[in-house]
């Protein structure tokens, strides 16, 4: 068996990163321990900016990296290049193709539909409606001309939540679809780091990309009209690649939120301090107005940290499964409401820890990495028997 995964971004196999890449890099890694023949194709880039050169190279004898470059506009990529690259892997199982709108990404999806070969599509947020305002009618005219009809045509659509469902149905997409959350790297407890910096009072945590779309500014000012702020510290962790934290910081000082005390901004944070962090929080709180289903909320979930996410999250099971809050609009007042009834509410505050003690061992990558080896299994075969 030989799977491909096409990325639009780089992938750092090594390293732990952030978004879909770090989605991609833990398939892979699953793949190549089951000792499955797998290739990865990224591109070059992240966020758009170059960080690696074009190269080939393999992990293992079971996993081969293959990095091609990428302009700074993803369609204007040579269609040409990527299609020699394709025909020339021979006996390819099956094709994982994750997100849209890139020349790479949508350019597979033609190619493997054409030539029959089964292939997954997961959107990763990319059609919800946050995601597809920017250029909206640019972007709707583009489906509608050039790939609605080939992704109809996908062995199925894998979303990462069952909200994303509903977003691909209004775009006409009802074939053959289903979704798998995502997962969590875990630490046992003689792996956590003794120097990591605890903070010198109870926080809440926001954790990811310095990103307008995730809405820390919200979260600064909800956090600032809450009573929690008396009591707790509102901690910022995330790489600040959209230079968006001088306007955070600015924001915070104009209502007399002070930097290091009342609030903190930590940078990127990886791995076992990530984990410390996540474990130590009161609450994750994630007021994001566009995701696919964010891997920080299994995170949290594995640490047995009560999340307050907006609706577009995509996550409406948290309520009923009981890990923490939804809120369903961006009002201050309710993202306020929110932080103090995590922070004061005792009895339903233990309801929400006892809840993720119960389901935080069905998101570890392992359960969620096993659950994509065997849909890959499930799609061989059906596309064998037709």
């Amino acid at each position: 068996m030989k799977i491909l995964q096409i990325a639009p971004c780089f992938v750092d196999i090594y390293n732990e990163t952030g978004g879909v890449a770090n989605i991609i890099r833990q398939i892979c890694l699953a793949l190549e321990s089951n000792k499955i023949e797998t290739i990865l194709i990224c591109t070059n880039t992240e966020l758009g900016k170059t960080v690696t050169e074009e190269k080939t190279f393999y992990y293992s004898d079971y996993l081969k990296i293959i990095v091609i470059k990428q302009n700074a506009n993803p369609l204007l990529n040579s269609k040409k290049q990527i299609h020699n690259l394709l025909s020339s892997i021979n006996n390819i199982s099956l094709a994982h193709i994750h997100t849209s709108f890139s020349t790479i990404t949508d350019y597979s999806v033609k190619y493997f539909t054409r030539h029959k070969i089964p292939c997954v599509f997961t959107p990763h947020g990319k059609f919800s409606p946050a995601m597809i305002h920017n250029k909206r009618a640019l972007k709707t005219l583009y489906f509608k001309l050039s790939l609605k009809k080939y992704l109809k045509r996908v062995s199925e659509i894998i979303a990462s939540s069952s909200n994303e469902l509903l977003y691909l149905n209004e775009f006409g997409l009802k074939n053959s679809s289903s979704f798998i959350y995502n997962g969590y790297t875990s630490f046992s407890e003689n792996e956590h780091p003794k120097d990591v910096f605890i903070h010198n009072k109870p926080f809440l945590l926001f954790l990811g990309y310095l990103d307008p779309r995730k809405q820390p500014d919200l979260l600064i000012r909800a956090f600032h009209s809450s009573k929690a702020k008396n009591i707790y510290k509102l901690v910022l962790a995330g790489p600040d690649l959209y230079g968006y934290q001088m306007e955070l910081e600015t924001l915070a000082k104009s209502l007399n939120l002070i930097v290091g005390e009342n609030i903190d901004f930590t940078g990127r944070v990886t791995g076992k301090i990530k984990w410390e962090l996540l474990r130590n929080a009161r609450a994750l709180i994630l007021p994001s107005k566009g995701e696919g289903w964010p891997v920080v909320i299994a995170e949290a979930i594995g640490n047995e940290t009560p999340c307050i996410l907006s609706k577009e999250c995509n996550f409406s099971e948290i309520t009923q499964l009981n890990l923490g809050v939804e809120v369903t609009d961006h009002s201050i007042s309710a993202w306020s409401a929110a932080i103090d009834e995590i922070c004061f509410d005792e009895i339903t505050y233990e309801k929400y820890k006892s809840s993720l003690e119960k389901n935080r061992l069905n998101f570890t990558w392992y359960a969620i990495t096993n659950q994509w080896i065997a849909k890959y299994y499930s799609i061989i075969n059906d596309a064998k028997t037709k």
